[in-house]
């Protein structure tokens, strides 16, 4: 018989060798790799059914679509195929098998040993091609090999997801640690005003032990207050999970009340206390078609960048108006100091624009192209993003908005928030 074998690859160029822990898996394992032998020379089939049995489970077919109906009994390894069969070449059930599961390592048996085969073959990722007649220790060897390659991908495969996964995990894991981290500064800055507020309260009763009308009425703007920053905390303490279906699902609210909560969640910035600050709601009613508290969310993370990244005393204001359908963002240019944020904003809806405008010192450069990813922050001398640009993105893009930021250092930045609202009729 004929000793020589053409090698013409396994799909990778490199025959492998195996690491070490996936061979140890395999030899740990007791499943016989599975063996399908597929040619129409009957005596052969068996001969090699005898050659193979010891150490595999072994199919046999005599055609290429018998073998493929013969699939469905379950995983292959290794397939063994004549290159000339009636009906279906050898190449061309190959095909269809690499279509089914491409990790099925294969090896051909031929009498034409051409240029020509060797091509396809290497073309299909076969892992070797041995010429009729062949020795029977090469073709058990490389059966062998075949199923050992076979495995080492099954064991790869399954290191690549559980790394993805871990990596998902680890992704979750900073998303929830931002998101909590959020929360945790709007309620800080609360609690402290409302804190402030109590301490202040109880003095004035200390000190007035008779109090006047007005003295009481004074006493009871302060209260009403206080529980409204109260119920404010209450609304932001449920850490935000935004999803495409909840944010859409949101009734229709009145934009009004989330402008009062943003002035009250800035003025309770420490920032806020120290800046001139305007926040101005639209001139006509406005009904929001997402979750207000979401966008509430992404204006005070806005608001206290702007806060944080001015000088004292500089002004920090709030525009906000009414965007008509079809009315066009403008275009990203990040090397420009310009970012856009539109993966789910819808054109032909009608918007709330709110604008936050400072005078600090603008964005630097270097950080212009990878603005809302962490961990980039604008903050300097700090080594995190704070509340968070991620954070912002994530609300920003899960609640069908846009966001259109321009910075120029030294003289500011403003950022524009488009937000899917409907104008409403002035009342009468």
């Amino acid at each position: 018989m004929n000793s020589h074998t053409i090698r013409v690859g396994d799909g990778s160029g490199v025959r492998p060798a195996l690491a070490d822990e996936s061979t140890d898996a395999l030899r740990r394992s007791n499943r016989r790799p599975v063996v399908l032998v597929v040619d129409d020379d009957e005596p052969l089939r068996e001969a090699l059914r005898l050659i193979f049995d010891p150490l595999f489970e072994v199919r046999l077919a005599g055609t290429g679509p018998e073998a493929l109906s013969g699939l469905q009994r379950g995983a292959v390894d290794v397939a063994v195929v004549d290159l000339r069969m009636p009906g279906m070449s050898g190449i061309e059930f190959i095909e269809r098998l690499k279509s089914l599961d491409p990790e099925i390592q294969t090896i051909i048996l031929s009498g034409q040993n051409t240029f020509e085969m060797a091509r396809k073959a290497v073309r299909l990722g076969v892992y070797d091609f041995l010429p009729k007649p062949f020795e029977l220790q090469l073709l058990r060897t490389a059966v062998q090999q075949a199923a050992r390659r076979r495995d080492w991908v099954r064991f790869e495969r399954k290191r690549e997801t559980a790394l993805r996964q871990a990596a998902l995990k680890g992704d979750a894991a900073i998303h929830e640690r931002h998101m909590l981290a959020s929360v945790t500064s709007e309620l800080s800055d609360l609690l402290t005003a409302i804190s402030g507020g109590l301490e202040s309260l109880h003095a004035d009763f200390g000190r007035t032990p008779t109090p006047l009308e007005p003295q009481l009425k004074d006493w009871q703007r302060q209260l009403e207050n206080l529980l409204t920053q109260a119920e404010l905390s209450r609304k932001l303490a449920r850490p935000p999970r935004p999803t495409q279906s909840s944010a859409s699902a949101q009734s229709p609210v009145d934009a009004a009340p989330m402008f009062e909560d943003l002035r009250r969640l800035l003025r309770a910035h420490e920032g806020g206390r120290r800046h001139p600050l305007v926040v101005r709601p639209p001139s006509t009613p406005v009904r929001l078609e997402v979750d207000s508290v979401a966008v509430l969310r992404i204006l005070s993370n806005l608001g206290r960048n702007a806060l944080e990244a001015t000088p004292d005393l500089q002004p920090i204001t709030v525009e906000s108006w009414v965007s008509q359908p079809g009315t066009p963002l403008p275009e990203s240019r990040p090397d420009e100091g310009c970012v856009v944020l539109r993966d789910s904003f819808e054109p032909d809806a009608s918007h709330l624009v709110v604008e936050i405008r400072d005078t600090g010192r603008g964005i630097s450069p270097a950080l212009w192209r990878h603005l809302f990813v962490h961990p980039v922050t604008t903050k300097q001398g700090q080594g995190d993003v704070g509340l968070g640009l991620s954070v912002v993105r994530e609300l920003v893009t899960t609640n069908r908005c846009a966001l259109h930021l321009t910075t120029n250092p030294g003289v500011g930045t403003s950022v524009y928030l488009w937000i899917p609202a409907v104008e409403l009729p002035k009342q009468p």
